[in-house]
């Protein structure tokens, strides 16, 4: 069972919960922890969603669709040039990195999420 589960079966059963005085300590404690629960929920799914983007981003370039190159002859050509493999990796790190920083900040609600 997921967390999210458990939580859902925890709001269903929390109606099982004898509230028939109607401003009790308990139905307040009661109505309290259904709404945190329900809080739960959302901030569990909207960090699924953001975990789900940086799983697709990490996707994106599937082998049998881009095959590996001839790392050897991409050196050599760009060597030949004066540029280095180690720059172009670099590069491609930092876009990367850039992309997966930015789906995990969304999910931790360090920024907001683009529209």
């Amino acid at each position: 069972m997921t967390v999210i589960e458990a939580l859902r079966r925890a709001i269903q059963t929390a109606s099982n919960d004898d509230l028939s005085k109607p401003r009790s300590d308990e139905r307040l404690r009661h109505v309290a922890r259904l709404a945190a629960m329900g809080d739960a929920i959302e901030e569990i799914e909207r960090m699924q969603e953001h975990l789900r983007a940086v799983h697709d981003w990490c996707e994106a370039y599937p082998i049998g669709t881009f095959p590996e190159p001839d790392m050897a002859k991409y050196r050599e050509s760009l060597e030949g040039s004066g540029l280095s493999m180690g720059d172009l990796h670099a590069s491609w790190a930092r876009h990367l990195l850039s992309g997966i920083t930015r789906h995990a900040a969304r999910g931790l609600g360090l920024a907001e999420d683009a529209t």
